[in-house]
């Protein structure tokens, strides 16, 4: 296996992954926004002050953050099943490139450890703490703050706040009927696909690194590691430079192994004399 076929091979491995999750998480995302929409609305009416709609936001918030962690759960549950199916296609990518038969088959409490979003693991990224509320949670339930709250001191209509939440389609302007979601920059609902797109790309490409670290130390050693950035237009400032640099093991690069930010889709490559 050549250099550009393992690489294709690996790429190719993780956003078809990639593209089952965000497939299976998008239509719970629509129903999540467009009941914590309904929420609002029946919560706001159309005449309520900014002081009495600041009061029932932060009285909804428990049934907001119940829902959110509903998808919290959902989402734990996909990444639990998608680690366990992607490691060995992934060990096995690198073990025909390292040219050895050791293909490592971790338990799925090692593999939650190895896959991680910027040094934290999936396990305490996703996991509910002591509270029953998972950081991943935590985090959904800010996004939908940092547009809620200004909007209100900003004494925002109604129908604003709620669009942007969820825009949606309306028969002839009102609220009754079937409301059919859009997805539109700039809503809650993109930005929670964003986060949650950028959480999962994370997660599995980190598991590049301990793959290679357990495969490679059963195989010949390599000579050095070389940085492998994907360079297309969505490629970052921050990993173009870095694309080519070496270093004797991954984590001697000045940043760290990769990923080093979500979304992150570079790749130490060993490098064999």
């Amino acid at each position: 296996m050549t250099e550009d076929e393992y690489l294709i091979a690996l790429a190719r491995a993780i956003t078809s992954r990639e593209d089952l999750i965000a497939a299976e998480v998008r239509p719970i995302l629509l129903e999540l926004a467009l009941r914590i929409r309904a929420l609002l609305f029946q919560s706001f009416g159309q005449s309520a002050s900014q002081p009495l709609r600041a009061l029932l936001y932060s009285q909804l918030r428990p049934q907001i953050l119940a829902l959110l962690q509903q998808l919290s759960d959902r989402y734990f549950a996909q990444i639990s099943t998608t680690l366990p199916e992607l490691y060995p296609i992934l060990a096995t990518i690198h073990a025909r490139f390292a040219r050895t038969d050791a293909v490592p088959t971790p338990p799925l409490g090692d593999l939650l450890t190895g896959a991680t979003v910027l040094n934290r693991s999936a396990r305490d990224l996703l996991a509910p703490g002591p509270t029953g509320i998972s950081p991943l949670t935590l985090q959904l339930e800010r996004l939908l703050d940092t547009t809620i709250q200004p909007a209100l001191l900003r004494e925002a209509a109604t129908s604003k706040i709620l669009a942007s939440v969820i825009a949606v389609r309306t028969s002839n302007g009102t609220e009754t009927g079937t409301l059919t979601p859009l997805i539109r920059k700039g809503t809650v609902l993109n930005a929670w696909l964003d986060r949650l797109g950028a959480t999962t790309a994370a997660l599995l490409w980190s598991l590049n690194l301990p793959i290679q670290q357990e495969i490679f130390r059963e195989a010949d050693p390599p000579e050095f590691y070389r940085w492998n950035a994907i360079l297309d237009p969505k490629t970052c400032p921050i990993c173009i430079p870095l694309d080519g640099t070496t270093a004797p093991t991954p984590a001697d690069f000045p940043d760290g192994a990769p990923p080093i930010h979500p979304r992150c889709r570079c790749i130490t490559v060993p490098v064999f004399s």
